[in-house]
């Protein structure tokens, strides 16, 4: 016996959770990678640890339920973080089971799962698992293996149908906040005082994100620092990594991978970020940081930034935030960050948008994999009749008078009407608005926003 694992539809970021759930009470919930995902045996929460694939098991006596999932690392492209969207419009829509007796398999919970109540076989004829499995050239793919094609299926489209809404570059600019005078003319050491100092960086509202993609230190003498970035809104902070100098009055660099600012995310919500050290760690180990005196500041169109220090405690990771000084230093540390437009929220918030274009993908992508399949050619399970009508439905049709007269009638292709929702979907999220709006910044100086309008 195997009751539906619910709370999630087969996709979680690294380092997201999920409660899982199931009908039956009791159970014990166990991981078939703890390296990929691990799940609370008892609590059902389910948490992302790197990229991969997993099976999660739940047991409650003779019920054994299993759900497949795919863990997806942070990663931002065409103007959306997938790994947050991809869970959500993976279960918008989904397949009925198929109810013929010649079907033999069941289909799982990721395939199932329909948010919408709009299943694909609704969508087209041709989107019917059953239509699918008879055009499988392996005609002895087992069930898991076809599960997994439809779900494939799912993601193809949901990627698809987002890279054709959001194909505008998506990278706005990447300055560095300060330039630097001439090397070894213009270094001095600043005085540790106890005090958590580096920048204040503020992301202006609107679709789009800043990612910090390198951070140079300079110190005195070779050591460990740890930089920290804190939001505004929480306590603890939300990223820190070592970086080690080995060098002394030399710039140390260290490239980032994924860390990324937005005043909307899962777990903060407002755009002031602090983004430091504590300068009593530099103080243990007999080293300062090396300010530069600096030729001008950056000025970038996304986010505002100021240099900052705060008395602070760093046995407990706190410091004033309600009073700080802010000035033009350094604090030895430069920072590298880019600008992306980012719709990760607004899509997540509006996903039923996208639901009638998966739709209309997921029939285009089912006839051409069907009148494309050699098993179907060749145990002619399409007929030539059958092709045509495909070809007709896929690509639209012009009915023209005979003998060369006027078209009297057309029929709109599945292509033409992708093509339409995608346009409807950019006026729905890209429309230019009348007026660029600002947010004051930090530092009391404007922040211009740029329009993302269409590029077709």
């Amino acid at each position: 016996m195997s009751t539906p694992i619910t709370g999630n539809y087969g996709f979680l970021a690294v380092a997201k959770t999920a409660q899982l759930g199931n009908s039956i009470a009791g159970g014990v919930w166990t991981s078939s990678d703890t390296s990929v995902a691990t799940v609370g045996a008892g609590t059902g929460i389910l948490t992302g640890v790197a990229a991969g694939n997993v099976v999660i098991t739940y047991t409650a006596g003779l019920n054994v339920s299993t759900l497949p999932i795919q863990i997806v690392p942070l990663s931002y492209t065409n103007g959306f973080d997938i790994s947050r969207v991809l869970p959500v419009l993976i279960g918008r829509k989904g397949w009925k089971q198929p109810t013929t007796t010649t079907f033999p398999f069941t289909l799982n919970t990721v395939n199932t799962s329909c948010l919408s109540g709009r299943y694909y076989q609704r969508d087209n004829p041709a989107c019917s698992p059953d239509k699918l499995w008879s055009a499988q050239e392996d005609q002895s793919i087992t069930q898991d293996n076809f599960n997994a094609l439809l779900t494939d299926m799912q993601v193809g489209v949901v990627m698809d149908g987002l890279a054709s809404v959001f194909r505008q570059p998506s990278l706005v600019e990447q300055p560095l906040i300060i330039f630097e005078k001439s090397f070894r003319t213009s270094y001095r050491p600043i005085t540790n005082a106890a005090k958590f100092c580096g920048w204040q960086l503020q992301v202006a509202d609107g679709n789009y994100t800043a990612k910090i993609d390198s951070i140079s230190f300079t110190a005195t003498v070779p050591c460990t620092v740890t930089i920290y970035m804190f939001n505004d809104l929480r306590s603890a902070p939300i990223w820190q990594q070592d970086l080690t100098v080995t060098v002394a009055n030399d710039q140390t660099i260290y490239n980032l991978e994924n860390l990324y600012m937005s005043r909307l995310d899962d777990t903060h919500k407002g755009g002031v970020f602090f983004f430091g050290y504590f300068q009593n760690q530099l103080e243990a180990q007999g080293a300062k940081a090396v300010d530069v005196y600096l030729n001008w500041f950056a000025d970038p169109n996304m986010f505002a930034y100021q240099a900052f220090e705060a008395t602070s405690d760093m046995a407990t990771l706190t410091f004033r935030r309600d009073q700080y000084f802010s000035n033009y230093r350094t604090y030895g540390l430069g920072v590298e960050i880019s600008t992306w437009w980012d719709f990760t929220n607004t899509i997540i918030r509006n996903a039923h948008e996208f639901d009638n274009l998966m739709g209309l993908m997921m029939s285009a992508k089912c006839i051409e994999e069907i009148t494309n399949s050699p098993r179907s050619n060749a145990d002619m399970r399409v007929t030539q009749d059958q092709l045509a009508g495909m070809y007709e439905t896929l690509n639209g049709m012009r009915y023209e008078k005979p003998h060369g007269g006027v078209a009297v009638d057309y029929r709109m292709g599945l292509k033409n009407k992708i093509e339409l929702e995608v346009r409807r979907i950019q006026d729905t999220f890209l429309a230019t608005p009348d007026v660029i709006h600002s947010v004051p910044p930090v530092n009391g100086t404007g922040v211009k926003i740029p329009t993302w309008g269409h590029m077709m």
